[in-house]
């Protein structure tokens, strides 16, 4: 009997343990910290919109965990085509959370029809099988379409602008203090930069090894952007940008034990977990 070699686990089998972490961790947090923020605020708008941006980008992290994990070939290519249009709709939800945010108001109807404008070739070229060209089964890598490809760069560098663009609007025409925009707006901006870089590097290039690293970065950005917004009153929770903070350590602290095997490290990072609680 001839044995065939799953190539989609064999050939990432090295970075299962990294792909875990770097995408369990940033989902974890993730999670934690938008309905933390939608229960304090009482599911206000701008936090439903938040809880969207987070919720689209945990499910792009849980498909592209999947990528790094699954042994079947149908569903690697299967999340493999979504991938593209899950990337694109956080980042458009991600600007109209900022601007809701900053601008204190609902955004207009003419901007969400940019907003369904942007999002549409990604839809169409994904409903209709066109996200990616084909696939390699030897390296257990999909061909991607270079238009969408390159179409979501687009969007994201569009995304950027219109941060850029919201806070200029909100420190000038709204005479907004320029640290409720700025801040936060600058920290989205390099959650943005982070994710998009890597992103466009493994495309280009097939490097997605990047990716891993780069995961490890955005939950801080991401706590940052939250501990701006809570702390300069934006969110209305008093205090909440602190203990945020707090609880995120504990999560990172935390999912540290799970890949841990050697009992000494075990031990101690156990001893600094019952720390970090307490404190």
């Amino acid at each position: 009997m001839i044995e065939f070699l799953n190539t989609c686990y064999e050939t990432t089998k090295d970075f299962h343990q990294i792909a875990i972490y770097s995408h369990a961790v940033p989902i974890a947090i993730s999670l934690f910290v938008a309905g933390y923020v939608a229960i304090k605020t009482k599911f206000s708008l701008v936090a439903r919109i938040f809880a969207a941006f987070i919720f689209l980008f945990c499910l792009w992290l849980a498909g592209d965990l999947y990528l790094w994990l699954g042994q079947s070939y149908r569903a690697v290519i299967y999340i493999w085509s979504l991938l593209d249009v899950v990337n694109i709709a956080f980042f458009i939800i991600g600007l109209h959370f900022f601007r809701v945010l900053v601008l204190n108001r609902d955004t207009s109807l003419w901007e969400k029809f940019v907003y369904i404008a942007l999002l549409g070739p990604s839809v169409y070229m994904t409903m209709t099988g066109m996200s990616i060209d084909g696939f390699n089964q030897v390296e257990c890598e999909a061909y991607e379409n270079t238009l969408l490809t390159y179409y979501k760069f687009f969007v994201e560098a569009v995304v950027i602008l219109g941060v850029v663009h919201t806070i200029i609007v909100a420190t000038g025409r709204l005479k907004m203090r320029v640290s409720q925009s700025l801040v936060p707006g600058a920290a989205l901006i390099t959650f943005f930069l982070i994710f998009s870089t890597t992103e466009f590097w493994s495309s280009v290039f097939d490097v997605y090894e990047i990716n891993l690293y780069s995961l490890f970065i955005l939950p801080i950005t991401l706590g940052v952007i939250i501990y701006s917004i809570t702390n300069l009153s934006i969110f209305q929770i008093r205090m909440a940008g602190t203990r945020l903070i707090a609880y995120i350590l504990v999560i990172l602290v935390a999912s540290q034990l799970i890949f841990l095997q050697n009992l000494t490290d075990i031990l101690l990072s156990s001893i600094t977990l019952v720390v970090t609680m307490a404190f």
